[in-house]
């Protein structure tokens, strides 16, 4: 299965989780899950739909599927 992995940060505060771990977290998933990663979105302050993650998944480059940890 391929995955596409989509981080983001909009704002930073004590509660918040990094992307750099949320990109760790979601590789580790996938690995543990077989699923090969086609594409990473990150973002610090801009939505992922306006960036073309949205038109990626519509397209047929990935499935999409709700995520569950």
């Amino acid at each position: 299965m391929r995955a596409a992995i989509y981080v983001c940060l909009s704002r930073e505060t004590g509660e918040s989780t990094s992307p750099e771990r949320q990109r760790a977290a979601c590789e580790a998933l996938c690995q543990a899950r077989g699923w090969d990663v086609v594409a990473v979105e990150e973002d610090s302050d801009i939505s992922g739909y306006s960036r073309g993650l949205a038109a990626q998944a519509s397209s047929g480059s990935f499935p999409v599927s709700p995520s569950s940890t």
